[in-house]
């Protein structure tokens, strides 16, 4: 499936909680690695901060209101 909104996001992690979180890391997991690694330098600290960021972001999905914020920089 190719994703084209944060609202299919959103919807792939309500309804199916592995294949949602599958997509969500797959669609957003580079840009946010990327971004964590540039602010605290180091890899091994990233790749752990960047778990923790998505499993946060997980948890919350049901309180998420794409109309109102974005998932990505969209």
């Amino acid at each position: 499936m190719i994703v084209k909104t944060d609202k299919q996001i959103v919807d792939a992690v309500r309804s199916d909680q592995r294949k949602g979180l599958d997509l969500m890391v797959g669609h957003y997991g580079q840009e946010v690695f990327g971004m964590v690694v540039r602010l605290v330098g180091d890899v091994m600290d990233a790749e752990e901060l960047t778990q923790d960021t998505f499993l946060r972001a997980f948890r919350s999905m049901d309180s998420y209101d794409p109309q109102r914020a974005s998932l990505g920089n969209d």
